[in-house]
């Protein structure tokens, strides 16, 4: 009899473990017939974006390394030993582009956005409105110009752009005007609503130039020529300096005498800390501005 139940629980013991294997292999067979959900390692998965065709290549014409110009860092950014590693341990896979591609890259991106803008300027619809300002360099003693184009786009966003920066020979109005033609009609321009420029005499002689070769102008021309208000506003201030011209000399030359040796600055610094609480500092003076 003792035989007997130790045999009946033997029987049940093995039944139990067949069933137990049973649903253990019907569960596998679940887990194997159970269709991808999208993990990492799955081609068809959803969340792992970086390299489906829809998305723009980092190194295309509009990708972020193109748009790192706009950091205005060196192309040869690109093969720092540091930033290749970085971008290793970011994405493995990713092969950067080298400095030859990324230059190529920018070039490309900049004549399409050019081929944009040339087309948007063109548009009689579309009013322009430009400044320019002259300058010599204090070290290579050359004259340089620059004229930007400002602008509202059809979703009344603003712009400026800058259109033109390049040597010139001299700062006279006719020579300025010039330059300020060739750059509009080489742009296709054809709405120039107003020109903002500095209040000196060679400006209102480019400007009159400017109107007497332009085919056309917005309303005829009625505000057409514009002065720069910040420069007004510096004339009025220097004007009315001038009646402590004394005072003003002085402490632009204490200003000076600081600024120009780094001792002098730390020392000024420490009394700055000592009596008053304050990051702010000495300004040179701007004549200009």
């Amino acid at each position: 009899m003792e035989d007997q139940t130790i045999h009946l629980n033997s029987n049940e013991t093995n039944e139990d473990d067949d069933n137990n294997k049973k649903n253990e292999n019907k569960n596998n067979g679940n887990k194997r017939k159970r269709k991808p959900s999208g993990g990492i390692g799955n081609e068809k998965a959803d969340c792992w974006k970086y390299f489906d065709p829809k998305v723009e290549r980092p190194d295309g014409p509009n990708g972020p390394l193109v748009k790192m110009a706009h950091s205005e860092l060196p192309f040869k950014f690109v093969e720092h030993p540091t930033f290749i590693k970085y971008s290793k341990n970011l994405q493995p896979k990713y092969n950067l582009p080298s400095r030859h591609t990324i230059s190529r890259d920018v070039a490309k991106f900049y004549l399409e956005e050019k081929e944009k803008l040339v087309k948007f300027l063109g548009n009689p619809n579309h009013t322009i409105h430009l400044t320019t300002d002259t300058w010599t360099s204090t070290c290579q003693k050359i004259n340089y110009m620059v004229i930007t184009a400002h602008f509202i786009d059809d979703d009344w966003v603003m712009h400026k752009r800058v259109i033109n920066f390049k040597r010139i020979n001299s700062h006279r109005g006719e020579d300025i005007g010039r330059v300020l033609l060739k750059c509009i009609n080489g742009w296709g321009i054809k709405n120039v609503m107003t020109i903002t420029v500095d209040n000196i005499t060679s400006n209102d002689r480019a400007l009159k130039y400017l109107i007497e070769h332009l085919p056309s102008m917005y309303d005829n021309g009625k505000y057409f020529h514009i002065r720069c208000m910040t420069h007004i506003i510096n004339l009025v201030v220097k004007d009315g300096l001038k009646v402590h011209a004394n005072e003003v000399e002085t402490i632009g030359l204490a200003v000076k005498y600081i600024k120009s040796s780094s001792q002098r600055i730390e020392k000024f610094k420490g009394c700055i800390k000592n009596t008053y609480d304050s990051n702010r500092f000495l300004i040179a003076e701007c004549p200009t501005r």
